[in-house]
Parts: structure tokens; C-alpha cells; sequence
């Protein structure tokens, strides 16, 4: 197969506790379509992980308007082709964020870091390298490249201590 259609049939978007609607080009006739190639057999099933970037998906046109949009950037992975990067950012109580960056720059991965303990895991990425970086507000960024993912495999410990920024 090389794509999946959504049909959305009903949307909205709360802000600071009011319902707007929403509204998705195609969304409740023709659906939204998910390009990625893979192979179901003969009554096998396949898991496909749906990974929803809202940061690069929703709008508000014109800017600062209530007047939403939404252009879905949504990865498609199927789980057994999939790996994984895991570690932590230190120190722990800080609001952190891990993003990993394919090596050819088509793919993009975030995820927030546990509040408390520092543990991050970025899941259903493809097979390569990637370039991880941490990130927090009031802090220096850090990057480590060329991290080695393999289906089925969580890579790592790919750990962090980040400094804070000069006053």
C-alpha cells in the first residue's frame, strides 16, 4: 500500500477554554491522505504508528485571528520497521525537549522530557543516523550527531547535561 485516507467528519479547537472551529481542506470529503509505503500479507495485520506534529499543523489565518486551519504534517511508520533513541536531560526539573533530525533532514521527532527524573524516548523512527539535540528555555541547546538507529532496537543511553545560558 502507499497511502491511508482520514475522514474527518467534525473538528474544533479550544483556546484558553473557548471552542472555535476548525477547519480541514478535504478533511470531511475526500480525507486526509497519509503517503507511506508498506506491505500487508494475506491475512496478516501491520501496525502503523500516526505521529501528529500540532506545532507545524495548525494555523490561525490571519496570524493572531481566530480563524483556525489545520494542514496535518503527519509522520506514518510501520512499528516493526522502527527504532527508537532514549536517554536523559539533566538537571531533571527543567521544562526540556528532545528533538531528533534525520540525516538526510526529511524526518523530524520530538518529544518532552519526563519532568522529575529527566527520561526522554523518541519512538517510531526509521532505520539511519540521526542528529539529537536537547533543548530547555534559559538554556543552551546540545547536539549529538550521527546516532545509530535500527528497527526493533532502542539506541542509546544518548544523554545530555545542559548549562544555562550567560546572563
Amino acid at each position: 500500500y502507499e497511502q491511508i485516507r482520514l475522514v474527518i467528519e467534525e473538528s474544533s479547537v479550544t483556546v484558553d477554554e473557548t471552542v472555535y472551529p476548525l477547519t480541514i481542506p478535504s478533511g470531511s470529503t475526500s480525507g486526509l491522505k497519509l503517503v507511506s509505503e508498506f506491505e500487508v500479507e494475506s491475512g496478516e495485520l501491520i501496525g502503523l504508528v500516526l505521529d501528529f506534529d500540532v506545532g507545524r499543523s495548525l494555523f490561525a489565518t490571519p496570524p493572531g485571528s481566530t480563524n483556525f486551519k489545520l494542514k496535518p504534517v503527519i509522520r506514518v511508520i510501520a512499528e516493526e520497521v522502527s527504532g527508537a533513541i532514549a536517554g536523559t536531560v539533566l538537571p531533571a526539573d527543567i521544562d526540556a525537549m528532545v528533538m531528533a533530525v534525520s540525516a538526510d533532514e526529511t524526518d523530524t521527532a520530538t518529544t518532552y522530557v519526563e519532568a522529575g527524573t529527566g527520561v526522554y524516548e523518541i519512538g517510531s523512527l526509521l532505520p539511519g543516523d540521526w542528529s539529537v539535540t536537547a533543548m530547555a528555555p534559559g538554556y543552551l541547546s546540545q547536539s549529538v550527531e550521527a546516532v545509530s538507529v535500527s528497527a526493533g532496537v532502542v539506541a542509546g543511553p544518548v544523554d545530555f547535561t545542559l548549562e544555562p545560558e550567560a546572563p
